[in-house]
């Protein structure tokens, strides 16, 4: 191909090429904002909310569903034992 062939498609490249990167990456530059800015938010947070007293209710019922649970594995535990002796005592034939 001769420089002179070359010139035209060069020249088509830079007009339609140049405003179809243009707006290529401003898209990629919304989409980013809009991925990186709201990453640390949960759905219909405001933003600048303070989450922290949800955070430590949450703690809170976690820390009594744990203790609760404790105590019926415990009392499945005595429930268990408690037959066993009646089973080997002969209690309730």
């Amino acid at each position: 191909m001769e420089p002179r062939e070359l010139a035209p498609l060069i020249a088509c490249a830079m007009i339609f090429g140049v405003p179809i990167i243009a707006i290529l990456t401003s898209h990629q530059r919304k989409m980013a904002e809009l991925i990186h800015g709201k990453q640390g938010q949960l759905p219909g947070q405001v933003p600048g909310q303070d989450l922290s007293p949800i955070y430590h209710e949450l703690k809170n019922l976690r820390d009594s569903v744990n203790s609760l649970s404790l105590n019926v594995d415990s009392l499945r535990h005595e429930v268990r034992a408690q037959s066993e002796l009646q089973g080997r005592i002969g209690v309730g034939e």
